[in-house]
């Protein structure tokens, strides 16, 4: 006989750095009270997290994804809103730019303390945060069945998640590093598969009989039966630096969990793959992200994940109305039916052949908008209607930040964090252009020198080459030339008189308006 159909309740967690407004560092420590007055106004939806410098916040059981949006939005809002009284900011990305892991203390508490102990440098090495996503089902077996189902969709979530290509003050080249760091503890990567709840807590039991784990809590892969609370618990994704993002991806997750369900009550189920397949695709997420595709095990090739990505809201079409989140679930799909007529599918690159230049976030991600609908400034970015160099410059306020070469650096952070940009013109002796000095150089130069960088001049850490455009060049040969020849940065030059200077995070930023509740004050590292 059929068992009651679960609730598929909803909840979302959330992990998040906390960073100084103006260094831009990870702290050490939280300051003393602030996460007393974070509880004061969320009570026991936000509490420690196993470093000092990071907290963690989780939504109460929520009916739906919109409440789940809301009660997100308020987290992110009060932890932003206290975090700023100290001056610091939360950051909602998965790994910090160039903070350093060995800085970093865990905190005091028990479970911490024995995590520290057996993990070792493992452990200190987790300056990381994650999002994870619990979906309520009440009955185990029924856990159990839909876990071993659901593995194949992981890829599918980590690719529209990656928010860490940084560590320690270089690109890795990966789209989520955290995953890599993450991957070094016991427990991790894809669930085993189990025939039956009985079979699956023998399994906990050998291992708790044995000292080596306290409890299933201490089992940390990609997607589980929580031990807490009658959920199935997904734990791959990076956490998103939007709102919008992160409801997104909860959606779509709620939904394949649906779909999994009502196959299952017409006696259908998803195909099971062996682990090689799937972890085959959980590497080309964790690489590449949405840039390249995903191999499509019953076609043998690998599929843009444009085209993927319509297929599985194809699939769950008839959950995201069941669920009324077909607005939040559909905005990856709208947004990619509309990149793709403009530029087609996003194709990989055929084996064999040379490398393409790597891509744009304004070629690959500029869906994220969050309005749900894409801005003005998208739409021209992308062909539809006309858009300049000079239409960004209106929008910065043409300003050009300068100073000389013989300046010290900390002048030139103090610069760049009061007027909010990511680069200042540097002027040799007689006032004519020597370079730029980028966000990226100082990012690079701390690491190598850490605070020693603040007393070095300008002239020391410039490796921004100049570069030049016109206020009357389209922004798309603009932003091709950046992305192809590995520019962050233009001078604009009028009639031989520079007017300003534009990077590559200025296009990308055009195309992404607020979100309700959005935070990350390092939020520019994440989108360039």
């Amino acid at each position: 006989m059929a068992g009651a159909a679960p609730r598929l309740t909803l909840g979302i967690e959330e992990e998040y750095l906390l960073v100084d407004r103006q260094t831009h560092d990870v702290v050490t420590d939280l300051p003393d009270g602030m996460l007393n007055q974070c509880q004061e106004r969320i009570a026991d939806l936000v509490r420690p997290e196993f470093l000092t410098s990071q907290i963690e916040v989780g939504t109460p059981v929520c009916r739906n994804i919109k409440q789940a949006r809301g009660e997100l939005a308020r987290l992110r809002a009060t932890v932003a809103e206290v975090a700023g009284r100290y001056g610091l900011a939360p950051m909602a990305a998965s790994t910090h730019p160039f903070s350093e892991w060995t800085q970093q203390k865990h905190t005091d508490k028990q479970r911490y303390h024995v995590l520290a102990r057996n993990m070792q440098g493992v452990a200190r090495r987790l300056l990381i945060c994650g999002m994870h996503v619990h979906v309520g089902i009440e009955d185990d077996e029924l856990r159990i069945d839909l876990m071993n189902q659901a593995s194949y969709f992981l890829p599918h979530l980590l690719m529209l998640s990656t928010s860490s290509p940084f560590w320690r003050g270089e690109d890795t080249g990966l789209k989520s590093y955290r995953l890599s760091v993450f991957d070094e503890l016991p427990r991790t990567g894809l669930p085993s598969r189990f025939d039956s709840w009985s079979e699956y807590e023998r399994h906990v039991d050998i291992l708790v009989d044995a000292g080596l784990i306290e409890d299933a809590s201490m089992i940390w892969w990609d997607l589980l039966p929580s031990a807490r609370f009658p959920t199935l618990e997904m734990r791959i994704t990076d956490v998103c630096t939007s709102l919008d993002d992160a409801v997104a991806v909860a959606a779509l997750w709620l939904c394949v969990v649906r779909m999994l369900y009502r196959l299952r009550r017409g006696n259908q189920r998803w195909r099971l793959y062996d682990d090689m397949l799937i972890a085959e695709n959980r590497w080309r997420a964790k690489r590449y992200g949405i840039d390249e595709g995903l191999v499509d095990f019953g076609k043998g090739e690998v599929v843009p994940c444009a085209d993927l990505l319509d297929e599985l809201i194809e699939l769950t079409r008839e959950d995201a109305s069941a669920l009324d989140c077909v607005a939040e679930s559909c905005i990856a799909e709208r947004s990619l039916r509309e990149e793709r007529a403009r530029i087609g599918s996003l194709r990989p690159t055929p084996r064999g052949s040379p490398p393409e230049p790597p891509r744009s976030k304004l070629c690959a991600r500029w869906w994220i908008c969050s309005s749900r609908k894409r801005c003005a400034t998208c739409r021209r970015a992308c062909g539809e209607e006309s858009m300049f160099v000079s239409d960004i410059l209106k929008g910065k306020g043409g300003n050009v930040v300068s100073l000389t070469s013989e300046q010290p650096v900390a002048e030139a952070l103090a610069l760049m964090a009061q007027h909010r940009i990511g680069a200042v013109l540097v002027l040799d002796a007689g006032g004519r252009i020597a370079g730029i000095l980028s966000e990226r150089d100082l990012v690079r130069a701390m690491h190598r020198h850490g605070k020693a960088v603040f007393d070095k001049r300008v002239a020391d850490l410039m490796t921004t080459p100049v570069v030049t455009c016109s206020p009357k060049d389209p922004v798309g040969a603009i932003e091709g030339m950046m992305t192809a020849q590995r520019f962050r940065h233009v001078s604009v030059v009028e009639e031989g008189k520079l007017i300003g200077i534009v990077s590559i995070g200025d296009v990308v930023k055009n195309c992404i308006e607020e979100a309700e509740g959005e935070v990350g004050a390092l939020r520019r590292y994440i989108s360039l």
